[in-house]
């Protein structure tokens, strides 16, 4: 569930549980059109008896790709992808997941953003991305940033 003030939230999706288990189950779910500025997600989970319950709120402060000066280039790409990030200037380092269209963490990298908020790197992702679509999630300290990119 997201919100925009933390007191009324709506559903984003609904995913359908396992059932009892003796192991540990996860479940994601990526917010692939999230709102610019403050939002809030919480989690609800409902027994098979109608009970539920919620996880604790969490906050995510989502920055455009235009208020963060984020570049991904070239989009498409076979091989080599390069990422310029600017903006994230109360980070010294951020953390870019990159996720596969069903949700799945696929990738994750740690980047070095220097004393004036910036970052550039290139990486080889058809050493470890099957041709398709995916989301970068760069995520700072106060800003999160999500891009659409496509492997041929």
């Amino acid at each position: 569930e997201r919100s925009v003030d933390g007191k009324e939230f709506t559903n984003l999706a609904k995913i359908n549980g396992a059932g009892n288990s003796n192991i540990i189950l996860n479940y994601q779910f990526t917010d692939t059109e999230p709102l610019s500025g403050v939002s809030y997600y919480r989690l609800k989970q409902t027994d098979f008896d109608g009970e539920f319950a919620y996880s604790d709120i969490i906050v995510i402060n989502y920055t455009s790709d235009e208020e963060a000066n984020v570049s991904i280039y070239p989009n498409p790409s076979n091989s080599i992808i390069n990422i310029d990030l600017g903006g994230f200037v109360e980070d010294n380092i951020v953390e870019m997941n990159i996720y596969s269209m069903n949700g799945k963490l696929v990738a994750n990298k740690q980047i070095a953003i220097d004393k004036n908020g910036n970052a550039d790197i290139s990486m080889n992702v058809k050493t470890i991305l099957p041709s398709g679509i995916y989301f970068i999630m760069i995520i700072g300290n106060t800003s999160t940033v999500s891009h659409k990119i496509i492997i041929e």
